[in-house]
């Protein structure tokens, strides 16, 4: 039985009802099966003439029992389904072992990943992470020509907006991209399944150093002095990196230009010396629209207050004399509307990160 894209003629919650009605006659289909060899088996074992007839028994009253919620017993045949679909609400209620990706190599050419070989080979804890997120957070990648793991709300609002609005991003305006939100410590898990597929990614992530309420006090080179020896706590940037050390990263970053061993199919991008020492996406931009040196550098109270007005940012003012970039992006709250007002206020263009440049630039090329 083949259904060709049947999302075609149905609304999106339908598709997932279609699914799941298929995935019950499947299911009542293999429960009859496995009753009638049971059957067949007690028959042999006791010798009996008419197994024949208990096996006939057993699949009408089976048939019978499911009747009421899926089908009537003459519906209850083997056959196998076959179903092309370039929707994920469908694809998202099918079993991930029955699931075939059919990508293209190039113009003259396709590839079919059969996710069944995917999850044989993993270990039990990494099966039970892929059974749990590939329903509604992964399923996105199996569609995409490229995708780009980020960690919250505000890098998807300004990732979109760079790509749809942004010329030097027309390339990628033209592709379909995944943006999927995976958060600093889940990213690297994600790394088996863009290596099977093929897919050429971008992970964007904060460095993520120690900051530390006494940092308030310090001057800026004595402050880059100490964060350079303090350790990431993110877990994707040590995983790919394989280092801790801020110091250590920062020179693997620059030499490896976002791209490691672990993956041929992976740039991860973040934070360095480039971005003024940023901790976070907002600080990066920050220090570029201020035109500082380094997110360390003392900013006055009506300097801040200047910037503040004259960009509409939205940013709580501050109560001391002078402060940083970083302390002040550490008081932020509510980062989503910090975003929106540079996007609505066109700051972003002019704003945007080095390492959010670079890793676009690379997915791009």
């Amino acid at each position: 039985m083949v259904f060709e894209e049947p999302e075609a003629h149905l609304h999106p919650q339908m598709e997932n009802i279609f699914i799941k009605f298929l995935n019950r006659i499947t299911s009542a289909n293999e429960y009859v099966a496995t009753e009638i060899k049971e059957a067949n088996i007690l028959a042999v074992n006791q010798d009996m003439n008419t197994s024949e007839e208990v096996m006939e028994e057993v699949a009408v009253a089976v048939a019978f029992t499911v009747s009421d919620q899926i089908v009537s017993d003459k519906d209850l045949i083997s056959f196998q389904m076959f179903i092309t679909t370039h929707s994920s609400e469908m694809a998202k209620s099918i079993d991930l072992s029955s699931i075939r990706v059919l990508r293209p190599k190039n113009h003259m050419e396709s590839k079919i990943f059969d996710l069944r070989l995917f999850i044989a080979g993993l270990n039990p804890s990494e099966f039970a992470f892929y059974n749990k997120f590939f329903q509604f957070n992964m399923i996105e990648m199996v569609f995409a020509d490229k995708l780009i793991l980020f960690e919250g709300d505000a890098e998807r609002l300004l990732l979109k907006y760079l790509i749809i609005n942004d010329s030097r991003f027309r390339i990628l305006s033209a592709q379909y991209i995944s943006y999927i939100q995976v958060g600093g410590a889940y990213a690297y898990n994600y790394l088996k399944l863009i290596d099977f597929l093929e897919i050429k990614t971008l992970i964007l992530s904060d460095i993520d150093y120690r900051y530390d309420s006494e940092d308030i006090e310090k001057e800026a080179y004595e402050l880059i002095k100490d964060v350079v020896k303090r350790n990431t706590s993110n877990k994707t940037i040590e995983e790919i990196t394989e280092k801790s050390n801020i110091k250590d990263i920062y020179k693997s970053q620059i030499k490896n230009k976002g791209k490691y061993s672990i993956s041929k199919f992976v740039c991860l991008k973040f934070q360095t010396y480039k971005d003024g020492y940023a901790r976070t996406l907002e600080d990066a931009i920050l220090k570029n629209l201020l035109n500082v040196k380094t997110v360390f550098n003392k900013v006055s109270k009506q300097e801040f207050q200047k910037y503040i007005d004259q960009h509409n940012l939205q940013i709580a003012p501050s109560k001391k004399s002078e402060t940083s970039i970083r302390d002040r992006v550490d008081k932020l709250s509510r980062k989503t509307d910090f975003m929106y007002s540079m996007i609505e206020h066109s700051q972003i263009e002019n704003s945007v990160p080095t390492y959010i440049l670079e890793g676009l630039n690379w997915l791009q090329e």
